[in-house]
């Protein structure tokens, strides 16, 4: 019966969403080059990435990342590479900007539709003669290196208030959720353990349904309610979801070199790898493959799962 039910729930959820009156769609683009990069938004992680020399160029849909007040939060970490030191290609550029949904599906005109929040770059990093100050290209102090912190690197930081808001209250966990970081971490982490181990079981075996459908569909509601997902884009969605769970090719690898990691002022929890490979550090547990005639033909370690649980609850909840 639960499988029916979230299936179904998944399925209909654009109906849910156009429920809603349309917000104003929030965006943040960046690039960055020569540099390991942590975005955060209200103490929710946006993204973490520890790559080797090379551009980077992207853009997120935030407004789940935004809470019911109009100021918000961002917060940007910046490290060096193998080095002490910034070099002279180390460079990061963000933009937080607005626009109406209807022109999120035409790139053409995305110059003329977006409404600037703020800009923020720097070209290049470097120290002072006391080693103190990260300065940019024309010697303006842009940030304070912090010493003996993060394996003993200086490092960038930077945080940024801008004003948002969307026409109907998102979940507040900060109300209704209990502080995680109070509890015993020992039998959290083997709650969080378990609930991983047992959605990559469900799709391994593709069986399980009633649970994988809940797990995907509490991801899916968050991110699609506040960000007025299309009927198109939630139909796509459903069909990635349908052809994970039910494509034999498709398997998620064993659980390996993790730790367990809060946000949002220790309401939320997950699993983040601590792998040496920096293609996966601070990246997702969940290892996807796919394979065809016996052979690895992708691989994919984008899907992620954020855990709450309510006040007066006991049950881990997968919020987005």
């Amino acid at each position: 019966m639960n499988t029916i039910i979230y299936k179904e729930k998944f399925k209909n959820l654009y109906k849910e969403v156009k429920n809603n009156s349309e917000p104003p769609i929030y965006i943040y683009e960046f690039n960055y080059s020569d540099v390991n990069i942590e975005m955060y938004i209200n103490d929710k992680l946006l993204f973490k990435f520890y790559t080797y020399s090379r551009e980077t160029q992207d853009y997120h849909l935030i407004n789940h990342y935004l809470n019911n007040e109009l100021a918000q939060k961002l917060k940007i970490i910046v490290k060096p590479l193998d080095n002490e030191l910034f070099n002279e290609q180390s460079y990061f550029k963000v933009m937080l900007s607005s626009f109406d949904k209807k022109s999120f599906f035409d790139r053409e005109t995305w110059d003329e539709e977006l409404k600037k929040i703020t800009e923020y770059s720097t070209d290049e990093f470097a120290r002072d003669s006391n080693g103190d100050f990260a300065v940019d290209k024309d010697g303006n102090t842009i940030g304070y290196i912090k010493e003996k912190r993060l394996e003993g690197k200086p490092y960038f930081e930077k945080e940024f208030e801008f004003e948002a808001s969307i026409p109907f209250k998102l979940p507040n966990v900060l109300e209704t959720s209990k502080d995680l970081r109070k509890l015993d971490t020992v039998v959290l982490k083997k709650q969080v353990v378990t609930y991983f181990n047992r959605f990559i079981k469900s799709v391994n075996n593709s069986d399980d349904d009633a649970f994988f459908w809940e797990t995907m569909y509490r991801k899916a509601y968050l991110e699609c309610m506040a960000n007025y997902r299309s009927e198109e884009e939630i139909n796509e969605l459903y069909e990635n979801a349908e052809f994970v769970f039910s494509d034999k090719r498709v398997t998620f690898l064993p659980l390996e070199d993790y730790e367990m990691v809060f946000y949002n002022e220790g309401r939320l929890v997950t699993l983040e790898s601590t792998s040496s490979d920096l293609k996966k550090k601070g990246k997702s547990v969940l290892n996807l493959e796919l394979r065809q005639e016996g052979k690895e033909v992708k691989k994919s370690n984008k899907m992620q799962f954020y855990f709450h649980i309510p006040k007066g609850g006991k049950e881990l909840e997968v919020i987005f």
